[in-house]
């Protein structure tokens, strides 16, 4: 009896622990903030929040006016290249394919990681440490 008791017990605590795990959608957690419900994320919103953070950080001196210029400057590249995929049609029809999607995501994850770096590294207009008064 003590056997079986201790048997069910542990399928019991396996089957909690197991449990949460497969709830998980395939591929695990979205972490994408700008998900739309078809498991990609929104490919306009993400552009206009770079937009907003390359702004703020020329506003704020975080970037220097080349370093701005230069992310805006890839910023409107990738919104030309979201142009010709979505012009270039998909199984006949205008939009964008998978593959391409993932292709401007990708890119939209590199830009991101490029502002945050750029912002981030005391190059800043009119004060750090590379623009101290002499």
């Amino acid at each position: 009896m003590k056997r079986l008791l201790i048997s069910a017990l542990a399928a019991a605590s396996l089957a909690a622990v197991v449990t949460p795990a497969l709830a998980q959608p395939y591929g695990g957690a979205s972490y994408c903030r700008y998900e739309n419900g078809d498991g990609y994320g929104n490919i306009n919103a993400r552009q206009a929040e770079l937009a907003r953070r390359i702004d703020d950080g020329a506003r704020r001196g975080d970037l220097t006016r080349p370093e701005a210029n230069s992310l805006r400057h890839e910023l409107r590249s990738l919104e030309w290249l979201e142009q010709r995929y979505r012009n270039s049609g998909y199984n006949g029809r205008s939009g964008l394919s998978p593959s391409e999607r993932a292709d401007l995501d990708r890119r939209l994850d590199i830009l991101a990681q490029k502002v945050e770096r750029d912002r981030h590294d005391y190059d800043r207009r009119g004060r750090g440490w590379d623009n101290r008064s002499r």
